[in-house]
């Protein structure tokens, strides 16, 4: 009785220290601010990833020493790595609205949902909030197709991009139960689960570059005493490489975070010249 008392004391403990933490980025919005000048806002926002060797990379975390705090970005490949790792606490942040919108809609299908199959049939019933999520509005439909919303095919070929978005967010939900591994494993899937009903992973929308906040958060660390850090940092250094003044940024939050483990993608281009991205991990000490 009184280990389980200390475990639910502690546990509150963690989901206090998160809720602590997330508050330090902005508030979630649907709006984004300048949506006809942002790459991000009208691109498909994909649930799952596509980087490779994601078996291989999470076979070589389960030796490592278990961090008190995961920072991630994207979507759902975050939870294969929580699975692995099994942080005290889990922080996902990204700077795309609609990703924090889809990984909301994610963590709520999580609470209602005992197994693994639950939830894949009920992110499924919620396809088309997920769609809406990559319709963004009118304006953005008027960016993308390069079409003036009074012409006589603007409805039409409004109505293709949304039936193509669901087409892909369907064919992505089908090929969950196969990618995810943390959807593969009823035991991963439970312990996930038991961190999200505990408020242990919670979700923020912010940016990787903000010096700023992420020395707000480092601070919080420190007065919280966390030190053991695992993050999980995708493909953002490719994407700000060209803009000096972000990948500057982008390497003194890195600095300051001072991780642990470092979970990144490779990114390369193939033969047929398209960009690949491989996943790969990064400790103080050596690389794996």
């Amino acid at each position: 009785m009184l280990y389980k008392q200390l475990a639910l004391q502690k546990a509150i403990s963690f989901s206090s220290c998160l809720t602590t933490l997330a508050s330090l980025f902005p508030v979630f919005t649907f709006e984004p601010t300048d949506p006809l000048t942002d790459k991000r806002y009208t691109s498909f926002t994909r649930l799952s990833t596509n980087e490779t060797r994601h078996h291989d990379m999470l076979n070589a975390l389960r030796p490592l020493q278990m961090p008190s705090l995961f920072l991630g970005t994207s979507c759902l490949q975050n939870f294969s790595m929580i699975a692995v790792l099994q942080p005290s606490m889990a922080l996902i942040v990204d700077y795309n609205p609609f990703m924090v919108a889809k990984l909301q809609v994610v963590l709520t299908c999580i609470r209602e949902s005992a197994t693994p199959e639950n939830f894949i049939a009920l992110l499924r019933k919620n396809v088309a909030l997920l769609v809406l999520l990559n319709q963004k509005d009118d304006r953005v439909y008027e960016h993308v197709m390069n079409i003036k919303p009074d012409t006589t095919d603007y409805i039409s070929r409004k109505n293709g991009y949304v039936g193509l978005f669901k087409d892909m967010v369907l064919k992505e939900i089908q090929q969950l139960g196969t990618t995810e591994l943390w959807l593969k494993h009823p035991e991963h899937y439970e312990n996930i689960r038991a961190m999200v009903l505990a408020g242990r992973i919670q979700i923020s929308c912010g940016d990787y570059t903000d010096v700023a906040r992420f020395t707000q958060l480092k601070t919080e660390l420190s007065l919280q005493g966390i030190s053991n850090i695992a993050v999980y940092i995708s493909n953002i250094e490719d994407h700000v490489r060209d803009i000096p003044d972000r990948l500057t940024a982008f390497h003194t939050v890195q600095s300051l975070l001072d991780p642990d483990i470092v979970l990144y993608s490779e990114c390369f281009k193939s033969s047929n010249s398209q960009k690949n991205s491989q996943l790969q991990i990064r400790q103080k000490q050596h690389m794996l």
